[in-house]
C-alpha cells in the first residue's frame, strides 16, 4: 500500500479518509524518499554546475520538485510523519485520519476515532520561501 497520490493539491485537500493507525503507518511508509541532485545550467550547449544549488527529487527520478541552496537540510517526510505516529503509541484510544502526498507535498491528518477535532501536519519538499535562522544562531 502506498500513500494516496493525487493529480493536484486541491484534489488532495478534499479527499480525506478515515484510516486506522495501522493503515496510516502503511501509507506513511509509502511516501517516496527524497534526494538532492546537483543542478546545472545550459547555455549555448555548455553545462555549468551550480555549486551552491541542488534539485530535490523523488529517489530514482530526475524531475526536480524544488531547487534549494546548499544550506538546505533535507529531511525525509516519512521520517517526520512516522515519528508523530510513534509518539501517539501511548494514546490508548483509537485514532483515524489520512496521509496525503502530491509531488513533494505531504499531509498527515489525525484525530480520535469518531471525533471531528484533531490535527494536521504538513511538510513540503517544495520550498517557496527559504527559511533562514535568525542572525546569531
Amino acid at each position: 500500500m502506498t500513500a494516496t497520490t493525487h493529480t493536484s493539491p486541491e484534489e488532495a485537500e478534499v479527499e480525506i479518509a478515515n484510516r486506522s493507525r495501522e493503515e496510516l503507518a502503511e501509507r506513511v511508509a509509502g511516501i517516496p524518499e527524497f534526494e538532492l541532485l546537483r543542478v546545472f545550467t545550459k547555455r549555448h550547449g555548455n553545462l555549468t554546475e551550480q555549486e551552491k544549488f541542488f534539485g530535490v527529487v523523488e529517489k530514482g527520478k530526475d524531475d526536480a520538485i524544488a531547487i534549494v541552496s546548499d544550506r538546505y537540510s533535507l529531511v525525509q517526510m516519512r521520517e517526520i510523519f512516522g515519528r508523530v505516529l510513534t509518539s501517539l503509541a501511548s494514546y490508548e484510544g483509537e485514532i483515524a485520519g489520512d496521509v496525503l502526498y502530491w509531488r513533494g507535498r505531504g499531509q498527515l491528518q489525525i484525530f480520535p476515532k469518531d471525533s471531528d477535532v484533531g490535527f494536521g501536519l504538513k511538510n513540503f519538499s517544495r520550498v517557496a520561501k527559504p527559511t533562514r535562522a535568525p542572525k546569531g544562531e
